[in-house]
């Protein structure tokens, strides 16, 4: 997903046979057979390729299975993954939704419940987290804290 960001770096041999694959089906548009996490994704990349018609297709299924809680925010219902998968695919939601501007309520509500899931019991595993703060930091999220926050990579403390 993240190499087709990329389009102005030349693809070679089989990842440009890959990438072709992949625009293809982009092109074609959503399989309704797609889980959560494969739809959010197919809608990235049809947005990398300007496919806009076909990528709000895909976000407007994606905001009719989802759940909107006021005190919770906004999460998929059908993300029905391991917990760890569950925080990427939300993440994969929160990412998707800020990159439309007229989707701004939405993404800020799917990021409340990422941040509720960190608050409540915890994101699973290393990759969920940095998936989660990825998608929180790329919308510029702040989040107001009453204490210090100390972040350690390896045994380098950022402050």
């Amino acid at each position: 997903m993240v190499r087709s960001s990329f389009t102005d770096c030349p693809f070679h041999d089989k990842a440009l046979d890959a990438y072709n694959y992949f625009s293809s089906l982009a092109r074609k548009g959503q399989v309704p057979s797609m889980d959560l996490h494969s739809k959010a994704q197919l809608a990235l990349l049809q947005r990398a390729l300007g496919l806009e018609s076909e990528s709000r297709a895909v976000i407007a299924s994606i905001l009719d299975v989802s759940l909107y809680q006021e005190d919770t925010g906004r999460w998929g219902r059908d993300n029905n993954q391991s917990e760890s998968s569950i925080i990427e695919t939300q993440a994969t939601m929160v990412s998707l939704l800020q990159s439309v501007p007229e989707y701004s309520l939405e993404a800020s509500q799917a990021a409340r419940w990422l941040l509720g899931q960190r608050q409540a019991t915890q994101w699973s595993s290393s990759i969920s987290t940095a998936h989660a703060v990825m998608a929180l930091l790329a919308g510029g999220y702040k989040v107001e804290s009453q204490s210090d926050i100390t972040v350690t990579v390896g045994n380098t403390v950022l402050k």
